[in-house]
């Protein structure tokens, strides 16, 4: 028994460093509250259109791993979107995931009553390739919405 334990001990040990990798591959929730806040200052340091252009930088220093900032306007026309520049310019209000949730217009709507807040619904993972769970987190900036997602595992 003693020797079967001793054998299982670097098993278990590898299996939770692996875990712990690959949660470290993804964003968690409080990540994606911080980048907003780090959207929310970059914005009022550099204004929205210079900092829309950083945030929309796939490389640059507001992506990170699967998180990435969108932004869009109260009208749900994209203004920054660090994932998929074609998404640039696009009104999205009626944009509606695989389940039919229209979530940006919910969004939008949170926004406009309390400032902030989440939204759950599918979205293709940049990474993956796949639909996935995703839930984000929204703040109100201004006259836009800047967002950041989190995928569920």
């Amino acid at each position: 028994m003693t020797r079967a334990v001793s054998f299982l001990i670097p098993f278990s040990i590898g299996a939770l460093m692996m875990s712990a990798a690959g949660a470290a591959e993804n964003g968690t929730r409080d990540e994606a509250v911080a980048l907003v806040g780090k959207v929310a200052e970059r914005i009022q340091q550099i204004g929205a259109e210079a900092a829309y252009k950083e945030f929309s930088d796939p490389k640059g220093a507001f992506v990170d791993r699967d998180l990435y900032v969108f932004c869009a306007n109260m009208d749900a026309v994209v203004q920054a979107h660090g994932s998929n520049r074609a998404m640039i310019g696009q009104n999205l209000k009626m944009l509606k995931d695989t389940d039919g949730k229209v979530f940006i217009a919910e969004m939008l709507q949170i926004a406009a009553a309390s400032g902030e807040g989440w939204v759950d619904y599918k979205w293709p993972n940049p990474q993956t390739k796949k639909i996935e769970a995703k839930s984000s987190f929204f703040r109100k900036i201004g006259n836009d919405v800047c967002a950041v997602g989190v995928y569920k595992k």
